[in-house]
């Protein structure tokens, strides 16, 4: 498995390094950032041509406990801004391409993640995210999910704005996200951090993905 960047002369890349991290995972048979505790089984690189939105990253790992499968679907961004501004398409494509991917008839519920790994991130608006998606997937019901947005709710304005921008943008059409539909896409999200200055031997990760 090799980049088309690297094939291209453009060298190891920041997306190299990102994927080189779960590759290390799946050498080792531990798990990686995003898999809920489950181990790396395969890695794959740029699969759109395979069905996949979020192509970037493919990630399946199991469950050594009871046999469970999940996938983590990323794409990754070296530096990221959460806003619903028509300027700011990395964001857009990120929101779209993890709606988009919840769409599939594979698609399992509750157990695959979509989302984005990114290296840099204003810190509040990354904790936001985290939390949004936290209450999520802590929510049994639509209706708990959205009391925290209510006025009287525990949603400060950054949470608020996260979670508008992700309505906002998610279907690419100018039409927004029902709450139904932003409940259960936040259930899914993930955002994976990734900072190559302290993410351990630049040439450990080479090694691991084979370059």
């Amino acid at each position: 498995m090799t980049s088309p960047e690297l094939t291209g002369g453009a060298g190891f890349t920041y997306e190299d390094a990102v994927t080189a991290q779960y590759l290390a995972a799946m050498a080792k048979g531990t798990t990686a950032a995003g898999l809920d505790a489950k181990v790396v089984q395969r890695v794959a690189q740029q699969q759109a041509d395979f069905g996949e939105p979020l192509d970037d990253v493919i990630v399946d790992a199991v469950s050594l406990t009871h046999g469970a499968v999940m996938r983590l679907s990323l794409q990754v961004k070296r530096s990221l801004t959460i806003s619903e501004a028509q300027t700011n398409s990395d964001f857009r494509e990120v929101i779209q391409n993890s709606w988009q991917t919840l769409q599939k008839p594979d698609f399992r519920e509750h157990v695959d993640r979509v989302g984005a790994v990114t290296g840099s991130i204003a810190e509040e608006s990354s904790r936001a995210f985290a939390t949004v998606c936290e209450w999520a997937r802590a929510s049994d019901t639509t209706s708990t999910f959205m009391q925290r947005f209510v006025d009287g709710g525990n949603a400060s304005a950054t949470h608020r704005t996260v979670a508008e921008a992700v309505r906002m943008v998610a279907q690419g059409t100018g039409a927004p996200l029902s709450d139904d539909q932003l409940y259960r896409l936040f259930s899914h999200l993930v955002l994976i951090r990734f900072d190559l200055l302290h993410a351990g031997s630049i040439h450990e990760a080479e090694a691991i993905a084979g370059l």
